[in-house]
């Protein structure tokens, strides 16, 4: 299990990578998180900059499986 830090609206937040559905732009300095199961997750960061972080995240986890 993998958390990745989002800047949210609250505050932050950390959430599994894996269970991002998607990722929309609401303003070009904010952004949703399309989580499984429906519930979203209203972010102050640019989309790019919260998918980058999300595919890193990602990847980062496909190599440690391999590694193992």
């Amino acid at each position: 299990m993998l958390l990745v830090e989002m800047k949210a609206l609250s505050g932050a937040c950390f959430v599994r990578a894996e269970h991002i559905l998607a990722i929309t732009q609401t303003e070009p300095t904010k952004c949703n998180l399309v989580m499984v199961g429906g519930t979203t997750v209203s972010c102050v960061e640019p989309v790019r900059v919260v998918a980058d972080r999300v595919e890193k995240a990602l990847a980062q986890e496909a190599a440690a499986k391999e590694g193992v």
